[in-house]
């Protein structure tokens, strides 16, 4: 099962069950994931809010690369 990423830290869900992905093509189970209960989702939302300052404060031609990286 893949976990959550939260707070930097990969994490299994705290609603202690996970989705599966489909192929659509295929109709094969390729995954499975944690499902985030909405005390997850507020600790995602609370991080990013918080990180998005510092985020903020990096040259756009930076944040550029780091997404370009990331695509």
């Amino acid at each position: 099962i893949t976990p959550l990423l939260l707070a930097g830290r990969w994490v299994e869900g705290s609603a202690g069950a996970y989705d599966e992905v489909e192929n659509p093509s295929t109709e094969e189970i390729i995954a499975r994931v944690s499902t985030a209960s909405e005390d997850d989702v507020e600790v995602a939302v609370t991080e990013a809010a918080r990180a998005q300052k510092d985020w903020a404060k990096v040259p756009a031609a930076d944040r550029a690369g780091v997404l370009h990286r990331l695509a």
